[in-house]
């Protein structure tokens, strides 16, 4: 039987879930199942969205359309997780495990690797949020992608400094670890790098593209983060840290992350498509 509790805690879902969809109703967006489920699953998030999008009636504006609408609550919604998860393990490693207050450059290089990496994914959302602020989407995605290259240097620090030492007594898991994560990482510089490239000529500059041609080139940012992910994984695997890198390399990179750049570059195809291309 179903207690008293979580029937209140399900009304409770159910009324929040129900004010985006009255909100994104009233600006004139489309009320469906999906924009539902978007308030059920984060309604904080799903509010603050809608009261930021504009109003279809405004003329003024360049209006969220069809697929553009669709994209852009694909990525909030992909890019909404992460920002717990990732602040959850900044916190962790650096309070819990005492990371802080380790000596060293490759120690300090790591708490500031994990910094970022707690609070960029939050700056991401709300680039994803506020849509069109395409400079500020820019920094963002510059942010990201030099925190992978901090990555990729630590790594290839202990990689470069143990190399010899792992070879020479076959330590070898670790000296693949090592390895695929500096791969990894690069990979996921180069897909924030073609989300610059996109924002800034799309974005910025205005370019128009017609539909069904060059959509491989949105989507190849999505696509580089996704071979990115499974070589961390495999790193991870070969290793022997798949159950100590669950959290980042399976839940947040590859569940989370990865749709939501790929939404990201899909929301910027068709907000760049021909406006009678959107219609």
């Amino acid at each position: 039987m179903i207690g008293i509790s979580w029937i209140i805690r399900i009304v409770i879902c159910l009324v929040l879930a129900s004010i985006p969809l009255k909100i994104f109703d009233k600006k004139g967006y489309y009320s469906s199942f999906g924009i539902f489920m978007y308030g059920l699953l984060a309604p904080g998030l799903a509010i603050v969205h809608a009261l930021i999008l504009p109003d279809t009636s405004d003329s003024s504006r360049k209006q969220y359309k069809g697929k553009i609408f669709t994209y852009n609550v694909l990525a909030a919604l992909a890019s909404f997780y992460p920002c717990w998860i990732a602040i959850y393990e900044m916190m962790f490693y650096i309070d819990w495990k005492g990371y802080a207050t380790e000596p060293g450059f490759m120690a300090q290089s790591y708490n500031g690797c994990l910094i970022l990496s707690g609070v960029l994914p939050c700056f991401l959302l709300l680039s994803v949020i506020l849509g069109r602020m395409y400079n500020y989407s820019k920094f963002v995605y510059g942010a990201c992608v030099i925190n992978c290259a901090i990555m990729c240097i630590r790594h290839g620090m202990v990689f470069s400094g143990d190399v010899s030492f792992l070879l020479k007594n076959k330590v070898y898991p670790v000296f693949a670890y090592e390895l695929f994560n500096i791969i990894g990482m690069l990979m996921f510089a180069i897909a924030f790098v073609l989300l610059i490239k996109i924002a800034h000529k799309y974005g910025v500059k205005g370019e128009k593209v017609t539909e069904g041609k060059m959509k491989m080139k949105f989507i190849a940012p999505g696509l580089v983060a996704l071979f990115g992910n499974i070589v961390l994984l495999i790193g991870s695997v070969l290793g022997g840290y798949f159950y100590d890198d669950l959290a980042t390399k399976i839940i947040l990179w590859f569940v989370f992350m990865f749709p939501a750049i790929l939404f990201i570059g899909l929301f910027y195809y068709y907000d760049s498509m021909e406006e009678e291309a959107t219609d």
